[in-house]
């Protein structure tokens, strides 16, 4: 007999009971339970779609320029997934190509609309639904196959349904599924999910299964960090678990996880010379005993979170493990004890509930760290693949207490079913809950902050929102607050510093901006806004040596460009200033670069190409009153006053207290040069 015959014989009993598990009568229940799932995945998250852009959505979506041309297409192979806002901000330990390809085709397909982005955040929520139920239905079927105890104690499809069941209804994937953002978990958890499925039918699946491991796998890996985990589990899963592994030989088995440990090199070394090394930048330090300590702890708060995701957070507060015998640390050792407990007795009798204690464990292993996290060292979205294990060891217990109750009588499964339809009904209610906390910034970050009111990142981040709609007290309220907890923090030094500038107290803003430079000398942000400073005080050789290292630092801000470019235009320097609002469009069309290449064509007597300019802007924002007071101006300087008189009164349409606009239609009327119907 080959190997392959004896193979098949092994595999045979699996088959058999994959049959016998849905024969031909059952496959409308089996077409009603998939149905049930996509239903459970998709209408907690619908009101999803009415939500907008927060938080990080819009520096990582509107102000990307890897988003809108394909030149760009190497950078986002060969830099970090923030490497366009250059310096400081641009150094990063996340390498995921994969992230920025999928905002690139959602953006070319629904432009810059987050309902779209929502959509296909849903869509993979959804997609992942289904594959837990595809994943564990196979994984259980071919485990029963060699424990006779589990072939009898629950069905695989029962065990798959449950879990598949609760992955769609957790609310702890509420955070992964809201936060556009967050897009790369969805990703991770899909495609992982699709390069474990191919490894198992690996056995029979033959050449397709290992070709579609690999594109599934390689695309992880481009995904997020964690993908480096699956390695591990398929070579624990291939010794530990398979039905024939003991009559496998050991070459065969290393051939068939081979290409996770090949691929994964491979990432390493693309990885190392993207970044410059595995992981560049250092958030915390910590010492050898502070990271233990800290990953007890994390992982006590992780299993916790699994249990019972009550309390949501958008924000968790790190604070180091400085004390190795802290209540927390005993507690996250504690939960280690009772999960090795566990999967012990689970090792016996459910070999692939077992899995699922290593599955959370070892995929959750990366993010425990936390000298390689940001400061979001605990985050909810982190659960998003780790849940996958608690899912099978939790399908696993909600089929065999199932199985236990079908034989009690029907009072006994009424009152089953009607608590498992209670907790689905909770589980739902919870989601949609969470999801309206995600519907805009403000409400993300109050919310946040009443329940994490130390959390200085939120309150800088309100502070910036209060800042674009131009409550200056607001603003400050919030960065003084955010001060007052990170006194270090340049990110809010360099924002008072701005606030300080716009306010005209100038000494204030540079004594805020330089403590900002002197803490990230690489910040092009801190050092914009120290020469937009130097600008205001008449300092003109700082301000050009400021924005130029801005400039330099962030090549591919617009921001940066535009103010170099407004410089220029003050200093009459319009060659250079041209360049510079040229490749501040080139990497982001706003108004402002418009205005600025209009202003410059103007003062050189190119006024078609000024009227140009500033058409271009008008028509990306439409609804701004200053396009048309700007477009008012240049016309009534030209002598085309009658298009002046239209484009003010468009503007006044819109802002009708505009003084200086309507002085402006005041004088073009008492000139007498425009026939005036009023």
């Amino acid at each position: 007999m080959t190997t392959r015959d004896s193979l098949d014989a092994l595999l045979r009993p699996v088959i058999t009971e994959a049959k016998a598990a849905v024969p031909t009568s059952a496959h409308a229940n089996r077409w009603r339970g998939t149905l049930a799932l996509a239903l459970a995945a998709c209408l907690p998250y619908l009101n999803t779609l009415r939500n907008g852009f927060v938080y990080d959505d819009t520096r990582q979506i509107l102000a990307n320029p890897y988003l809108r041309s394909l030149r760009y297409l190497t950078s986002i192979f060969t830099t970090s997934v923030w490497s366009y806002r250059g310096g400081a901000g641009g150094s990063s330990n996340y390498y995921r190509p994969a992230m920025h390809l999928l905002y690139f085709a959602t953006y070319h397909v629904f432009g810059a609309r987050a309902w779209g982005f929502h959509l296909v955040s849903l869509a993979l929520h959804l997609a992942v639904t289904l594959l837990v139920f595809t994943v564990t239905r196979r994984m259980f079927y071919e485990l029963s196959a060699g424990t006779a105890s589990e072939t009898t104690a629950v069905k695989p499809a029962t065990v798959a349904w449950v879990a598949a069941l609760l992955f769609a209804l957790h609310p702890i994937h509420s955070e992964a599924v809201d936060w556009i953002a967050a897009v790369t978990e969805l990703e991770l958890a899909l495609f992982c999910l699709l390069a474990f499925w191919c490894f198992v039918k690996l056995p029979i699946g033959g050449w397709s299964a290992r070709i579609g491991l690999c594109a599934s796998f390689a695309t992880a890996l481009l995904s997020k960090e964690q993908a480096m985990t699956l390695p591990l589990l398929a070579t624990l899963y291939e010794h530990g678990y398979r039905p024939e592994r003991q009559h496998t030989p050991g070459l065969q088995k290393a051939f068939r996880y081979a290409p996770f440990w090949l691929l994964t090199g491979l990432y390493l070394v693309l990885r190392t010379r993207a970044l410059g090394s595995f992981a560049p930048v250092r958030a915390a330090h910590l010492v050898g005993y502070q990271i233990a300590a800290s990953a007890l702890t994390l992982t006590g708060q992780y299993l916790a979170k699994l249990v019972w995701p009550a309390t949501l957070c958008a924000y968790y507060v790190f604070h180091p493990a400085w004390n190795p015998l802290a209540l927390e640390v005993l507690a996250g050792a504690a939960c280690l004890v009772l999960c090795a407990a566990l999967f012990i007795l689970l090792w016996r009798r459910a070999r692939g509930a077992s899995f699922g204690i290593i599955w959370i464990f070892v995929t959750l292993a990366p993010v425990l760290n936390a000298s390689w996290m940001p400061a979001s060292v605990f985050a909810e979205r982190y659960l998003y693949l780790p849940s996958v294990g608690f899912c099978w060891v939790a399908g696993w217990a909600g089929a065999r207490v199932w199985t236990w109750v079908r034989d009690q009588g029907r009072v006994w499964r009424l009152a089953a079913a009607g608590a498992a339809s209670a907790l689905a009904v909770l589980c739902a209610a919870r989601v949609v809950a969470r999801n309206a906390d995600w519907h805009d910034d403000l409400r993300l970050y109050t919310r946040t902050l009443a329940l994490a009111p130390d959390a200085y990142y939120v309150h800088n981040n309100l502070g910036v929102w209060y800042w674009e709609r131009g409550d200056t007290t607001g603003a400050e309220r919030e960065w003084m607050q955010a001060l007052s907890l990170a006194p270090d923090a340049e990110i809010v030094l360099n924002n008072l510093g701005m606030l300080k500038n716009s306010t005209g107290q100038l000494q204030e803003a540079l004594g805020y901006l330089r403590r900002a430079v002197a803490l990230s000398p690489s910040d092009p942000e801190a050092h914009r806004n120290l020469g937009q400073t130097y600008r205001a005080l008449g300092e003109l050789g700082l301000a050009e040596a400021e924005l130029g290292t801005s400039v330099a630092l962030a090549p591919l801000d617009p921001r940066s460009r535009r103010m170099l470019g407004e410089f220029y235009l003050d200093q009459g320097r319009l060659h250079e200033a041209e360049e510079q609002f040229r490749r501040s469009l080139d990497s982001l069309p706003t108004p402002e670069a418009w205005w600025g290449l209009g202003f410059v064509y103007w003062k050189r007597g190119e006024l078609t190409r000024a009227e140009q300019a500033f058409h271009s802007a008008e028509q990306l924002v439409p609804s701004s009153s200053r396009a048309h007071f700007i477009l008012g101006i240049f016309y009534a300087a030209t002598a085309r006053s009658a298009e002046a008189l239209e484009e003010y009164k468009r503007g006044l349409a819109i802002d009708p207290g505009n003084k200086q606009a309507l002085a402006a239609v005041q004088e073009l009327r008492a000139s007498g040069k425009v026939a005036d119907p009023k």
